[in-house]
């Protein structure tokens, strides 16, 4: 009797152990860094960082690159 406990008890063990399925891995994150604007979201970003970055140095250093290309550096 304690022959065929053990043996039913391992069998439910087996089969419990059976049954669970590969480890699931989180997605990645849905956006990439390098991920290529639309038109209207690079204006919106280019806006948002002007209005809370009004000193940014790269900024500077942007509008100086345009100058030195002839680029019309009016905002």
């Amino acid at each position: 009797m304690v022959v065929a406990t053990a043996l039913a008890a391992l069998t439910l063990l087996c089969l419990a152990l059976a049954r669970v399925g590969p480890v699931r891995r989180t997605p990645p994150h849905p956006e990439s860094l390098t991920a290529v604007l639309g038109p209207g979201d690079e204006e919106y970003l280019a806006w948002l960082a002007a209005e809370h970055w009004p000193d940014d140095e790269y900024l500077d250093l942007e509008r100086s690159w345009r100058a030195c290309d002839g680029e019309d550096t009016a905002d």
